[in-house]
């Protein structure tokens, strides 16, 4: 069996597990938590009762407050008393473990997707998996509510409606369906079939799990207000040529459709990531397929979307990173500064863009390059950026790990790597000119970054790259945002296996 192991990004695993009738506390990032059965609690320090705001998360209860390095408190439970000394920093502590899919069926080495959503209100956690389930558990009770297989298919992504009564699933398979459940007992509300527009898949041939790759599906969803936006994609080969078609869609919580775009036939290129801002919708998109370009947007471009009526307002096409790069390639790596003031896209080839937002449009973008490839034995190596983020207004990228460009790849024959690149595996930060204000290195190979809606938590997970595989370290880390050093660890967790590239961070960082 594999577990996936979610957690409130305050809270992390404890040293040592405790009994359920020992009343024991440990000092986490937003106050102490106290393993109890009771919701009532006294905290004192220096014989005075401290008033405090109270959370359950599962057998423990969190009492809110701003604690301070060594010193005594006392926390009564009814009859029980107990002395605890803060420590200088705060203490690792697990919430819970959810046990996933069986794995015998996976092949071997490799380490099938999932994905995981926290509620608005912080009481329930999501997790869909690579073999079709979905479950959801409650952190307030401790317990899985419901779960269920919904798909032929992997469920692909997962994302509760901003009162936490509805969880929205996305699937990869081969009618791409989109569902709206009771968040808390699971019952069907609506459901979308996105194939309609994207295009359906024939079923897998023999039983390579893998092929669903090739299959229709949500690749992102982010909360718009109350309602849901939705990118929907599919990429596959006939005879022998790249076909792709992808669409945007925003939905009411009922399902009703508010816009779609393009408004008529789908694009034919992916639009695989987004972000949203309170007015705008920006993604990006690397090359179209093989028929002809449809509508206004560019290949190679930043796109910006009124996100209330979906219209296009600028596409903005940028240039090759020529002589080792003939193409270029973007992942989950666009973003947009909640102030509006810029949007941003990264590549693969090392680059950021940061485009000015002015009248609605994008002005000439500030645009950070390496002068030429870092080059070993003539070999031109590159550390690409797959992911970005922004908080407090400010650029996050993460630097992935070494490759080599394919244009120089595919003609010599060398694909390995003789040297890491001397940037790869940073995390970095940008002010809104471009400059660099923050640099952090660990050993480690970063994926995914997540902020909280708050900015002022940040997650950068680290998943089954090949360095991280030979230093054995995976897992997360957590930053604190606005500090004097803009991002201050807090603390990293360790897994005894690779986890997957994108984890969760509550609104608040709770």
């Amino acid at each position: 069996m594999k577990f996936l192991l979610v957690i409130l990004s305050i809270f992390l695993i404890s040293c040592s597990d405790k009994q359920k009738n020992e009343l024991s506390a440990e000092f986490i990032i937003a106050g102490i938590a106290i393993l109890t059965n009771s919701n009532h609690v006294s905290v004192m320090q220096a014989e005075q009762e401290i008033s405090l705001e109270t959370e359950r998360f599962g057998p423990y209860l969190v009492a809110k407050l701003k604690w301070q390095p060594n010193l005594i408190y006392q926390i009564r439970d009814g009859s029980r008393i107990i002395e605890v000394q803060s420590p200088l920093s705060p203490s690792p502590l697990k919430v819970t473990e959810i046990i996933l899919d069986d794995l015998k069926q996976n092949p071997e080495g490799n380490f099938p997707d999932a994905d995981v959503a926290l509620s608005t209100d912080n009481s329930l956690v999501a997790v869909g998996t690579f073999y079709g389930f979905i479950q959801v558990f409650s952190l307030t009770e401790n317990k899985l509510l419901w779960k269920k297989k919904i798909a032929e298919g992997m469920v692909k992504k997962c994302l509760f409606s901003a009162d936490s009564k509805q969880l929205y699933v996305g699937e990869q398979s081969i009618e791409s369906n989109i569902y709206a459940f009771n968040a808390v007992n699971g019952e069907l509300i609506w459901q979308k079939n996105l194939s309609d527009d994207i295009g359906s898949a024939p079923p897998a041939k023999g039983d390579n799990p893998y092929f669903m790759y090739s299959y229709p599906g949500i690749f992102h969803m982010q909360l718009d207000r109350q309602d849901l936006i939705v990118t929907a994609v599919h990429s596959w080969r006939l005879d022998g040529k790249s076909m792709k078609k992808s669409k945007l869609y925003s939905f009411k919580p009922n399902g009703q459709i508010n816009w779609q775009f393009p408004q008529k036939d789908a694009l034919n290129a992916n639009i695989k990531y987004f972000d949203i801002s309170d007015s705008y919708l920006v993604f990006n998109i690397d090359g179209f397929d093989s028929r002809e370009i449809n509508g206004a947007v560019k290949e190679n471009s930043m796109n910006l979307i009124d996100l209330r009526t979906g219209a296009l307002l600028d596409s903005k096409s940028v240039p090759v990173f020529s002589p080792h790069f003939n193409s270029i390639f973007f992942w989950q790596n666009v973003s947009i500064t909640k102030d509006e003031s810029y949007a941003a896209m990264a590549a693969l080839d090392g680059r950021i863009f940061m485009f000015p937002i002015k009248n609605r449009t994008f002005e000439n973008p500030v645009v950070r390059s390496p002068d030429e490839a870092i080059k070993v034995n003539d070999i031109p190596l590159s550390a690409g950026i797959p992911y970005t983020e922004t908080v407090s207004n400010r650029l996050l990228i993460s630097l992935t790990e070494t490759s080599i460009p394919y244009t120089y790849s595919s003609v010599n024959k060398v694909y390995e790597p003789p040297a890491l690149h001397p940037m790869s595996g940073h995390l970095q930060a940008f002010n809104k000119s471009g400059e660099l204000i923050w640099d952090y290195y660990d050993r480690s190979i970063y994926s995914a970054v997540s902020a909280s809606t708050d900015s002022k938590w940040l997650m950068a997970v680290v998943d089954d790259k090949k360095i991280n595989r030979q230093i054995g370290y995976f897992g997360f880390t957590l930053f604190e945002a606005d500090s004097s050093d803009f991002l201050r660890k807090v603390y990293r967790y360790q897994t005894a296996s690779p986890v997957f590239f994108r984890g969760a961070i509550s609104g608040n960082g709770l």
